[in-house]
Order: C-alpha cells, then sequence, then structure tokens
C-alpha cells in the first residue's frame, strides 16, 4: 500500500471534516450495556474492570459494524472514549486518543477494494473546537493507524437496504395513519 497516496487521500478527507466539522463515520446503533456483552463473551483487551466499563459503555454509540467485517468501533458518551471491537476474539481495545483528546478520533472504512485491499483507518482529526483559526489552519489531519478487514458483500448490503426501506415505509404508513387518528379525535372529521 503506498502510504503516500494514502496520507494524501487521508488529508483531503480530513480537511472536509474539519471544514465541516462532522462526523464521517457511520453510527448502526447502541451499546444496550456491558453486561450483555460480557454474557455473549466479549471481555476487554486492556484488562479494563467490569466496573470501570460498565457505565462508559452503557448506551454507547457502534460504529461501521457490518455482517461482513471482522472489526467494529464503539465511541462512549458524546464524542467520549474510542474503542476497536475485534469480532473474532470478542474483545475490545481501547484506542489511545493522542494529546487525551479522544473527540479527535474518527474512522473511515474503506469498504471497496482500490487495489490496496478494504481497511480501517482511524485518524486523528485534531479539529478541537475552540482553537483559533490560525491554529486551525496549521493543524493536518494524521492517519493513527489501518486495520485490515473484509471488503462489502454487495449482497448483504442490499439485504440490509432494502430492511431499512422496508422499516421506513412502514414507519410512515404509522405515522400517516396515528395522525389520520389524532386528526379524527380532535376534529371529529372520520
Amino acid at each position: 500500500m503506498n502510504t503516500t497516496t494514502l496520507n494524501k487521500k487521508l488529508i483531503v478527507l480530513g480537511s472536509l471534516l474539519l471544514a465541516f466539522n462532522a462526523q464521517a463515520y457511520n453510527v448502526v446503533g447502541t451499546v444496550k450495556a456491558w453486561s450483555n456483552m460480557k454474557q455473549s463473551g466479549w471481555k476487554s483487551a486492556d484488562g479494563f474492570t467490569d466496573e470501570q466499563l460498565g457505565m462508559p459503555l452503557y448506551k454507547a454509540s457502534v460504529i461501521e459494524n457490518y455482517p461482513w467485517t471482522d472489526h467494529f468501533f464503539i465511541r462512549t458518551g458524546w464524542q467520549g472514549n474510542f474503542f476497536l471491537a475485534d469480532k473474532r476474539s470478542k474483545t475490545i481495545k481501547l484506542v489511545k486518543a493522542p494529546h487525551d483528546k479522544p473527540a479527535d478520533l474518527t474512522v473511515v472504512y474503506q469498504g471497496e477494494d482500490t487495489g490496496k485491499g478494504c481497511y480501517f483507518s482511524i485518524v486523528d482529526s485534531q479539529s478541537g473546537q475552540n482553537l483559533s483559526r490560525e491554529y486551525n489552519e496549521q493543524v493536518a489531519p494524521k492517519i493513527l493507524t489501518t486495520i485490515a478487514d473484509k471488503c462489502i458483500n454487495k449482497k448483504q448490503l442490499a439485504e440490509i437496504k432494502a430492511k431499512e426501506s422496508s422499516d421506513d415505509r412502514l414507519l410512515k404508513q404509522w405515522v400517516a395513519k396515528e395522525t389520520l387518528n389524532e386528526l379524527c379525535r380532535k376534529k371529529g372529521n372520520c
């Protein structure tokens, strides 16, 4: 993998992240509780106790978790600590944030093979909220690490999109029905 080309592409991506000040990753759900994960066989690669993981992982965001990948990420709270979850070993590992700023970490999933394989990149966007404009112009995103993973399974992705469309359609139908019921109740014109 040509690191220079990859770095240039991620710098451009990071610059866009800084410009729009938005996270690029895909939140796909939440952790109900660490105790649920533990009952499913998950453990901490860092040796954290149940007490240390219980509250932080309660309703934490699950990021980039797809049926075909071997990894996904968990972010605690709003832009809190960032964990790498390995599905094969069922372990979670804290991703160390430079300068003790986990909010600056983001993840990019390269799910289509462009000749270099598929992977996750953990990026330090260094996009602190209270930095002066001059300092922000000097800051460039930095790839902390890349993690090889599987490419997109187009069949599974199509199934997920179809289910989302079906769920959206059912939700819209329910909202329309409930709205009509409410209008009928309030106005009496049924």
